[in-house]
């Protein structure tokens, strides 16, 4: 159309998909054809009411990267009763007009809603359309790469636009409230629930001063057409191919990840042991060294570095400080449940005021608590200021998929590519 190439995805499902076991039944968009980096423009799926009428017994939902639909079992026997074919298609409005004619047409509610602050639009809108209304739908809407601290994610709202009607959904208790869905500790979603569908925004109420006396106005957003880069694979696998996301980050790694990211020369040897249990030999040793000699990582009174011990995140916390130059204040006093008086205290608290390095949902920081290799993508991904990285549908580890919670980070950290910046969401591969 236009000449661009629009690309589908549908699923027509004309039979019951068997479900002997009980469980909720789930149709995953997440996969794509064989060797395919293509990200839809557009998700369809239809399910005829013979195929429904034997589904009922158990949750439906249909999950994609754009969005999750559920519905009950009370809700699909009501489809079923009324006799119509479920359609659903979802369309995410990728381009900058598209947020900016939702600024224009509901500013003013988005501005009531900051108050004397700002908002600001996340991510894109979605356009959700099915063939039906006033039938109870929980809506889940991703928030996968959008780096928003955990601390901050009630200040998230979703801009609902139906054709007689505009509302917003806020994070809280209500009924009418949405939640926010975490995995890891991560926040991964906002689900609320409809009963009719039209275009859906993601906007942020941002902790920002309005500081003109007028009306808040949205934070814009980055320029279109953004150029072409270049990111070169920090992480590596394992010698049995595997990734092995949730194991621990040893110091070693973490010097090694660090130090090609800071464009060390893995080229050149170091002539002496830097440390009494770093020698040359060791596969860390350079970059050992030349983290040390940044002044980013040291190592103990004992002389020696502990390469393979596990780093903890109130140590990760303090590399953090180091490398982005935060200041530090002393204190005792932590804002977390579990950091008062910890030896690390202060730079925890350092780094929760730059959201790089945050705390879960329980109001706990868990500062011996090791970081594992999931956790530390993220974390030196924001470091850098990169990723995360999107348009992979095919996962690089076999035990990395799609839907875990750090996949697009860890593709980011783990492989060369080219990319564009997509405002606000993270990096686009250019394949």
């Amino acid at each position: 159309r236009n000449g661009v190439t629009q690309y589908i995805d549908k699923l027509i499902l004309r039979k019951s998909i068997e479900n002997e076991n009980g469980n909720p039944v789930v149709i995953d968009f997440s996969d794509s054809p064989q060797d395919s980096n293509i990200i839809a423009d557009e998700i369809t799926a239809e399910i005829q009411v013979d195929a429904l009428s034997q589904m009922v017994q158990e949750p439906l939902t249909i999950a994609t990267p754009e969005g999750s639909i559920s519905l009950s079992e009370q809700s699909l026997q009501e489809a079923v009763r009324r006799g119509i074919d479920l359609f659903y298609r979802i369309v995410p409005l990728r381009t900058e007009s598209a947020k900016q004619r939702v600024i224009n047409e509901h500013e003013n509610l988005m501005a009531q809603e900051a108050g004397n602050k700002t908002y600001r639009i996340i991510g894109f809108p979605r356009e959700i359309v099915t063939n039906y209304t006033e039938i109870s739908t929980d809506v889940i809407l991703p928030l996968n790469g959008l780096n928003i601290p955990v601390d901050q994610v009630n200040n998230l709202r979703v801009l609902i636009e139906h054709s007689d009607e505009e509302r917003i959904v806020r994070i809280g208790n209500d009924p009418l409230d949405g939640e926010i869905i975490y995995t890891n500790g991560q926040p991964v979603g906002i689900k609320f629930t409809v009963s009719k569908f039209s275009t859906f925004t993601i906007f942020q109420v941002v902790d920002q001063p309005n500081t003109d006396g007028g009306a808040p106005v949205p934070i814009p957003s980055l320029p279109p057409e953004p150029k072409v880069d270049f990111h070169k694979g920090y992480m590596r696998g394992y010698p049995d191919g595997m990734f092995k996301p949730e194991n621990n980050v040893t110091r070693g790694q973490m010097a090694a990840m660090l130090a090609r990211n800071l464009g060390y020369d893995e080229s050149v040897k170091v002539l002496t042991n830097p440390y009494l249990d770093v020698k040359v030999s060791n596969w860390a040793a350079n970059a050992i060294q030349f983290i040390e000699d940044e002044g980013l990582m040291v190592g103990y009174p004992d002389g020696t570095f502990r390469p393979d011990a596990p780093i903890t995140r109130a140590e990760m916390a303090t590399i953090v400080t180091r490398i982005k130059k935060i200041e530090v204040t002393e204190t005792s006093i932590g804002t977390f449940k579990d950091n008062s008086n910890h030896w690390a205290t202060s730079v925890i608290e350092a780094n929760k005021k730059i959201g790089i390095l945050v705390g879960y949902p329980d109001g706990t920081f868990k500062p011996n608590d090791n970081l594992s290799r999931a956790e530390a993508t993220k974390v030196v991904n924001r470091i850098f200021e990169r990723g995360p990285l999107y348009g992979i549908t095919k996962p690089n580890w076999p035990d990395v998929s799609t839907t875990h919670w750090a996949y697009h980070e860890i593709e980011e950290a783990s492989q060369d590519h080219f990319f564009t910046i997509w405002p606000e969401v993270g990096e686009n591969i250019v394949k």
